[in-house]
């Protein structure tokens, strides 16, 4: 069993109803802003690459809520949300080995972890809440996919049902 399947058990126990979704192909991280002058003025704009891949995950997670018959927005405005992304990038073919193949692990390279966090926030706003800042909670894992197993973005969102002050003694 993999890692993320395990945690998934463990890690989710604060929130109600939940709903998982799955995004295949290599995590995206949200690039910086760009700036450029034009006709004396800065203009401030993203790259085309973020837009189309926002337009691509934002299109997988509505064919997902429409399999399991969800209305968009799924959670409603006001509703404090919990976040987990698991984002799982492909091994590279240099690391492959034939005896002892490898195992899933930690990945401690680019790109970090907020900014896939930020990728993901940004495709899932008027799809699976209202906005993204009814995210209170987030957890973004990066890990390196085992031999042989393709990249992929698990997604998880739920509602979160303990109050703010009740894991402080």
């Amino acid at each position: 069993m993999e890692l993320t399947a395990v945690k998934a058990k463990a890690s989710m126990v604060a929130m109600h109803r939940q709903i998982q979704i799955s995004l295949p192909g290599t995590p995206f991280a949200q690039p910086r802003t760009r700036v450029a002058v034009v006709g004396g003025r800065p203009r401030v704009y993203q790259t085309a690459k973020s837009g189309q891949w926002r337009a691509w995950a934002q299109e997988h997670i509505l064919d997902h809520l429409t399999t399991i018959d969800a209305d968009t927005p799924v959670f409603a405005a006001g509703l404090p949300l919990g976040l987990e992304i698991y984002a799982i990038f492909p091994l590279a073919k240099t690391a492959y080995r034939k005896t002892s193949p490898i195992l899933e692990k930690w990945r401690t390279k680019k790109p970090d972890a907020d900014n896939i966090t930020k990728a993901i926030k940004d495709a899932c706003n008027g799809i699976l809440w209202i906005d993204d800042s009814q995210v209170v909670r987030e957890i973004c894992e990066k890990r390196t996919a085992a031999q042989a197993r393709p990249p992929y973005v698990l997604i998880r969102v739920g509602i979160m049902l303990e109050q703010p002050g009740s894991l402080r003694k």
